[in-house]
C-alpha cells in the first residue's frame, strides 16, 4: 500500500512539475495579449465647446477619426462648437474610432414678443413659448400705468439678434414710501424715455450729449442712476445721448 501512494505521488509532482511551465506560459501568453490589445485602445478626449476644425485635429493627434453628423440649436455653445460627441469622452476604443460629432448652430433667433401690458405670469408663459425667460425684474410706482403691469422691457419688442435668453422687465406696482431699481433704458430712443419719466413724476435732468461711433443719434448711451442701482422719486436722473 506505501507503494502505491508512493508512487501516486510521484505521478503528481511529475504532473505539476509538468503543468506549472505550461501555466506561466499561458499566462505570460495572456499578459502580452492584454498590453498588445490595450496599445491599440486609445481614451477618446473630451471635445464638448471646442471648435470643429481644432476638435477633428485633436481625434487625429490622438489616433482617432472624427465625422460630423449633425446640427442642432445651443443656448449654451456658440456655433460651430462640439456639444455632443459618442463614444463619450473617456471611453476607450480601438485606433481609427470614428468619433460622431454634432457641432451647435448657435442661439436660435427668436423675435423677442411684446410683454409691455402683460402680468408677470402671462409674460413667463408666451417667452416660454419661444425659449426665452424673464431676466431681471424692476418695479416701480407709476402713476400713469396699470398696476401689476410690465410697462418696459428690455430688449424691446421685435429684437431678433440678443445676446442671451433673459428680457428684462419694468413692473408697476402699488405706490408706496420706497426706492426704486433703475432699469436699463441703453439703447432706447431718448425721447421715449424722457417722456415716460416725466408722465410719471420723475426728476430729469437737461440731457447731456456724446459722440457715437456706434448708435445712431438720438439714442441713449448711458444713464445716471446706472441700471440696477436704486433711486427715488425725489434722485435726480440724467441721461447720456448719442448724437
Amino acid at each position: 500500500m506505501s507503494r502505491i501512494k508512493q508512487f501516486l505521488l510521484k505521478i503528481t509532482k511529475a504532473a505539476i512539475l509538468t503543468a506549472l511551465p505550461l501555466a506561466l506560459l499561458l499566462i505570460g501568453a495572456f499578459v502580452t495579449m492584454l498590453i498588445t490589445i490595450r496599445g491599440r485602445e486609445v481614451a477618446v478626449p473630451n471635445l464638448a465647446g471646442i471648435e470643429k476644425d481644432v476638435a477633428l485635429d485633436l481625434l487625429k493627434k490622438n489616433r482617432l477619426g472624427g465625422m460630423i453628423t449633425g446640427t442642432r440649436f445651443s443656448s449654451d455653445f456658440p456655433a460651430g462648437q462640439v456639444i455632443q460627441q459618442m463614444p463619450e469622452a473617456g471611453s476607450r476604443v480601438k485606433v481609427g474610432k470614428q468619433v460622431k460629432l454634432v457641432l451647435s448652430e448657435g442661439r436660435k433667433q427668436v423675435e423677442v414678443p411684446r410683454l409691455v401690458g402683460m402680468t408677470l405670469r402671462e409674460a413667463q408663459a408666451v417667452l416660454g413659448q419661444v425659449g426665452l425667460r424673464i431676466g431681471l425684474i424692476s418695479r416701480a410706482a407709476l402713476l400713469a400705468s396699470p398696476r401689476e403691469q410690465i410697462v418696459e422691457q428690455i430688449p424691446v419688442a421685435g429684437e431678433r439678434n440678443i445676446a442671451t435668453p433673459y428680457v428684462n422687465l419694468l413692473v408697476n406696482v402699488p405706490s408706496g414710501d420706497f426706492n426704486y431699481i433703475m432699469p436699463d433704458f441703453r439703447g432706447l430712443e431718448a425721447h421715449d424715455v424722457s417722456s415716460f419719466l416725466n408722465r410719471n413724476g420723475f426728476l430729469l435732468r437737461p440731457t447731456e450729449n456724446e459722440v457715437s461711433f456706434t448708435q445712431r443719434p438720438g439714442l441713449i448711451l448711458m444713464h445716471y442712476p446706472e441700471p440696477g442701482y436704486p433711486f427715488s422719486r425725489s434722485s435726480p436722473i440724467t441721461l447720456v445721448v448719442s448724437r
